[in-house]
């Protein structure tokens, strides 16, 4: 009886074991058409129109370190129209061979009529997907989302990586305008902020050689030269619905309001004596903070703006840092900052009454019974008549090591 307890310990934890090897829900990679990045339009019709790029494994990494060379062998777009999402999607399937899988979807991007009019369904459909993820980037086009998503990646093997990478904060730009699937649904349901993204917009490559024969002009019209994608706009929502589109400096005023511009580059003129030549900023950091007041029963925002900056070019004439120089930079400096957050004020709340600000949000924090009371009428009339004041403080911190612009000795 000992010898048998002995082998049934010894063979027992082996053959549970066994047992849970492998993974019961595995899927080979041959077998899943793998979709990273998906494209929303709507058609005359009303119908949604659903364009997605399929990576070939096999062929993704297959042309090694050579970025010049089109790419197309390494993904494939297919597309399909429906009466909603879903119905796009099961169309789809019928002319992909394999398994759709959604997990390595990075991007969506919304061409401008879908926007307008499919963005509430399309979101309640990629949130009850299992295999999509939260933090995928939504983008919106002022065109078709089609056109885009069969742009070729010009610096990546796919167009997902292309514009994941394009939304990453750098040194020279800030993006934080972008939002991801879950950011923006939460802004979507919520009553005391709207939603708003990046949008990403296509401008023909430039090419070093600008002297060209007729020939060779006419044999580029029958060729598709790939395009520059661009990151510089906001696409603003009232609700589910796009509103419109901030442009470059509105979209750094709207940063500037939430505090949220770094990285971001800034241009001065040389002052009223000097009108010849630039001075550049770096924008380093920003923080803002909203304080809602009701003077007299009418809320009232006071908004106040903090940020440094680095000063990283000086082509003006004549130019000397000093303090006198310095606080002349910093006052103008401010005086931008103000001009631009008041124009993202003007259009987002006079015009289109959409608060992407957050202004109901910081009243909902620190008054909440006074907000249940112009909750109803908050974007009727109530966002629209509250008196905002902006306050900038903006300082330049560093100037590097010279206090005078670089130029050529005169006495060659």
């Amino acid at each position: 009886m000992t010898k048998k307890k002995s082998l049934l310990s010894v063979f027992l934890p082996i053959l549970l074991l066994l047992s849970l090897t492998g993974c019961w829900s595995a899927q080979e990679i041959n077998n899943l058409a793998i979709i990273n990045i998906i494209g929303v339009d709507e058609d005359n019709s009303g119908d949604v129109v659903l364009t997605v790029s399929v990576i070939r494994p096999n062929m993704l990494f297959a042309q090694g370190s050579d970025l010049q060379g089109p790419k197309k062998e390494s993904f494939v777009i297919h597309s399909a129209s429906g009466k909603n999402l879903f119905d796009a999607m099961g169309k789809l399937s019928k002319s992909i061979p394999e398994k759709i899988f959604l997990g390595h979807a990075n991007v969506v991007v919304f061409g401008k009529k879908a926007a307008e009019n499919q963005m509430e369904t399309a979101i309640d459909f990629f949130k009850r997907q299992n295999d999509f993820r939260p933090s995928i980037e939504l983008f919106v086009t002022k065109g078709n989302a089609s056109d885009l998503i069969k742009q070729t990646p010009v610096l990546n093997p796919t167009l997902a990586t292309e514009l994941h990478d394009l939304a990453l904060r750098n040194r020279f730009s800030a993006t934080n305008m972008v939002k991801d699937i879950s950011q923006f649904t939460n802004a979507l349901t919520s009553d005391t902020v709207d939603p708003y993204t990046g949008v990403i917009s296509l401008s023909a490559m430039e090419h070093g050689n600008s002297t060209k024969d007729s020939s060779s002009k006419k044999a580029e019209k029958n060729t598709i030269e790939p395009q520059v994608l661009t990151l510089n706009e906001t696409a603003v929502f009232k609700g589910a619905s796009l509103k419109g589109f901030l442009n470059d400096d509105e979209t750094k005023g709207l940063l500037w309001l939430l505090g949220d511009l770094n990285h971001e580059n800034l241009i001065l003129d040389c002052g009223s004596t000097n009108k010849e030549g630039t001075v550049g900023l770096n924008v380093t950091n920003s923080s803002s903070t909203m304080v809602p007041t009701f003077p007299n029963g009418q809320p009232k925002m006071t908004v106040t703006i903090q940020t440094q900056a680095d000063l990283v070019e000086v082509t003006c004439k004549n130019f000397t840092i000093d303090t006198v120089q310095m606080d002349k930079l910093n006052k103008q400096f401010e005086a931008k900052i103000r001009d631009e957050a008041l124009s993202a004020l003007s259009i987002a709340q006079q015009n289109w009454e959409t608060d992407i600000f957050g202004f109901g949000k910081a009243i909902y924090r620190k008054y909440p019974e006074k907000w249940d009371q112009i909750a109803q009428g908050w974007r009727s009339g109530g966002l629209r008549n509250m008196n905002v004041d902006v306050n900038v403080s903006a300082t330049i911190d560093r100037y590097g090591l010279l206090k005078t612009p670089s130029k050529a000795n005169e006495s060659r």
